[in-house]
């Protein structure tokens, strides 16, 4: 994944970016017949990171879907829209 700032030189607080991101998933097992690829997916957003911990992003996602036998396949148009909120969770403290 790489996010690309919009209205400033870096990832600061009250920026808009440009997001793209890639990935695959191989898999494995009896069920496979044909073809370890199973899945693509690949999506452009845009976003914007209200505080290093919060961001909203929204965008298009295309899913590619290779079935087992290695002849059948989908692929799938979406609107992906997503949150993020990192929770630090070093700053809970456990009462003893």
């Amino acid at each position: 994944m790489v996010s690309i700032p919009l209205n400033h030189k870096e990832m600061v607080d009250n920026t808009w970016f440009g997001s793209l991101y890639e990935e695959g998933f191989l898999g494995f097992g009896k069920n496979i017949e044909k073809n370890i690829m199973e899945q693509n997916r690949i999506s452009a957003t845009v976003g914007y990171r209200f505080t290093k911990d919060f961001n909203i992003q929204a965008g298009y996602l295309n899913q590619f879907v290779q079935k087992g036998d290695g002849i059948h396949a989908e692929n799938n148009h979406n609107l992906q829209i997503g949150m993020t909120y990192n929770f630090d969770w070093r700053k809970l403290r456990v009462n003893k």
